[in-house]
C-alpha cells in the first residue's frame, strides 16, 4: 500500500519568517492522520443513505448543512443538502463497512483522506488571512467563539468554527496529537 505523503511537508521544512516587528503572530501547519470519507445521495434517496448509515456510524446524520455530529471517535459533518463528510481515525475501516451498506442506486460511499490536505492557521491575524481568500463572512464571529475551537469545522460552510485559533482551506479540522508545523 501507498504511503500518504504530504503536500506541504516542504514548504514547512524551511521554517518561518519573523513578521516587521520581529515576531511571529501567525502559524501555519498541517494537522496529519485521520480518515476521511463523503457520503452522497440523490434528492430522492436521501432518507435510505440515512437509514443504512445511521446503525454503522452509531448516529443520525446532521439534518442541517455546516452542522456537526459527534459519534465515538468520528465526526459527521453536512456539506451540502445531500452531502455528508465523516471524520474518523487514520485506521478505520468504515469506508468499506458503508460501501457494503449503501446500494449504487442510493447513494455513494468516496474515500478522500488522500486527496486533501488540513492546513492549520493559528494566531491573531488568521482570521484576516482567511477572509482573503475563503467566500465566508468571519468578520461576524465573536472573540469568545475565537477563543474556543469547536471539534471539528470545514470551510465552507462552518457555522462553528474558530477560525482565528484554527481553521482550514477546503478540509476539515480537528483537535489532534500529530499535528506539526512552524512558526
Amino acid at each position: 500500500m501507498l504511503e500518504r505523503q504530504s503536500a506541504i511537508a516542504s514548504a514547512l521544512a524551511k521554517g518561518g519568517r519573523d513578521g516587521a516587528d520581529g515576531r511571529r503572530r501567525l502559524k501555519l501547519g498541517e494537522q496529519r492522520g485521520g480518515s476521511l470519507i463523503q457520503l452522497a445521495a440523490f434528492a430522492s434517496t436521501l432518507s435510505q443513505l440515512e437509514q443504512a448509515a445511521a446503525p454503522l456510524l452509531g448516529a443520525a446524520l446532521p439534518t442541517e448543512v455546516g452542522k456537526v455530529v459527534v459519534a465515538g471517535p468520528r465526526q459527521l459533518l453536512r456539506t451540502g443538502p445531500e452531502q455528508f463528510w465523516i471524520l474518523g481515525p487514520a485506521a478505520d475501516d468504515l469506508a468499506a463497512r458503508l460501501q457494503g451498506a449503501i446500494d449504487p442506486s442510493i447513494g455513494a460511499v468516496t474515500p478522500l483522506s488522500h486527496s486533501r490536505t488540513r492546513i492549520i492557521v493559528e494566531g491573531a491575524p488568521a482570521r484576516e488571512l482567511l477572509i482573503q481568500g475563503i467566500p465566508l463572512d468571519l468578520h461576524g464571529m465573536s472573540s469568545a467563539r475565537a477563543s474556543s475551537p469547536s471539534p471539528a469545522c470545514t470551510t465552507p460552510p462552518c457555522s462553528s468554527c474558530a477560525a482565528p485559533r484554527t481553521a482550514t482551506r477546503s478540509s476539515p479540522c480537528a483537535p489532534s496529537p500529530s499535528r506539526s508545523g512552524n512558526g
